[in-house]
């Protein structure tokens, strides 16, 4: 391997030659409001999953405790969140439509 008088680390200052004109041009807005979206969706991601984490520990918890009136008040929420989940397991690819259809359509 040939050795090189001054090695280029990893990231450096070419990178921003290349990057910085782009969100110097005019799809900068658009850029950054992308990336905001992008931001922001991954908090809300968060936010859903902590969600859901809170409510299956608050239902399990009264399953367990035998609180079968408290059990049946959170499946309603239960019925309400299902589309939600199925959605985001299609969205991050858990379940693609290969998967989807011999559940539908069995043989």
């Amino acid at each position: 391997m040939a050795h090189t008088e001054h090695p280029t680390p990893p990231h450096s200052l070419s990178d921003w030659k290349v990057l910085l004109p782009y969100w110097r041009s005019e799809d900068r807005w658009k850029a950054l409001g992308l990336l905001g979206s992008i931001i922001g969706l991954s908090f809300l991601d968060v936010q859903v999953a902590v969600w859901f984490g809170k409510w299956d520990q608050t239902f399990f918890d009264t399953m367990f405790a035998y609180r079968v009136a408290a059990c049946i008040a959170l499946l309603p929420i239960y019925i309400l969140m299902t589309p939600i989940i199925i959605w985001n397991m299609v969205r991050t690819g858990r379940i693609t439509r290969i998967s989807v259809l011999p559940m539908i359509w069995p043989r």
